[in-house]
């Protein structure tokens, strides 16, 4: 059974809230969230490229920084 796109939308946000205060900073927490909507995506391989590809970023290298 799948959950509706609200409630899973919700949910990672809820998440993030609670990891916000992980981080120093407003930069790196926006990293974490964009690699893990990544991570969650569709799409089938989730290496540094396609990952930024789906996120709308150029190139991999702030991801991979980040990481």
């Amino acid at each position: 059974m799948e959950m509706p796109a609200r409630e899973l939308e919700k949910g990672f946000d809820e998440l993030m809230a609670r990891l916000r205060r992980v981080f120093a900073n407003e930069a790196g927490f926006r990293m974490a969230r964009n690699y893990l909507r990544g991570l969650l995506s569709p799409i089938e391989r989730k290496n540094g490229w396609q990952m930024a590809e789906c996120l709308g970023a150029a190139t991999p290298y702030a991801l991979q920084q980040f990481l």
